[in-house]
């Protein structure tokens, strides 16, 4: 998918107050990752320590992670290489025109992750939206990747 490991997957400790939870310590394996040309980043977390429980909210109008939508250049190709790792999807790839955004058409392609999260691919070429070459530098510097904890944790 082009995204360049920041720092791989390692096992930490940190305070479980500082997720709201009663435990001491959590237990939890992060990975950070970017794609080349953004600022943002994208920070994994994979629960060992209080274990998981309960299931991601079915509605959009609650805290927390609902859906993960990712820019492709290629939504077909990120959907075959998908496919040949091993991933499931609802369907194959359909495009959609979405009134009032830069791309007139949009190819996307949806499935889930283990706690039946809605993973998408969005057929939007980041090339798009780049600011023009002549176009002036923003003042404002990058942001730092924020990690937010909202709920209980979970696996993801």
């Amino acid at each position: 998918m082009g995204f360049e490991i920041i720092a791989p997957a390692a096992r930490v400790k940190l305070a479980g107050a500082a997720f709201g939870l009663a435990e001491p310590s959590v237990e939890l394996d992060v990975a950070r990752l970017r794609l080349p040309d953004e600022p943002t980043q994208i920070v994994l977390c994979q629960w060992i320590s209080p274990a998981s429980f309960g299931r991601h909210y079915d509605r959009a109008n609650h805290l927390g992670l609902y859906r993960v939508a990712v820019a492709v250049d290629d939504t077909r190709a990120a959907y075959a290489a998908a496919c040949a790792a091993g991933w499931t999807f609802h369907s194959p790839p359909i495009n959609r025109t979405i009134e009032g955004t830069n791309v007139p058409a949009m190819w996307i392609a949806i499935t889930r992750d283990p706690d039946n999260i809605a993973f998408e691919f969005v057929e939007r070429p980041r090339s798009a939206f780049r600011p023009s070459s002549d176009s002036k530098p923003s003042d404002s510097k990058p942001s730092e990747s924020k990690e937010e904890h909202r709920g209980q944790p979970r696996n993801s």
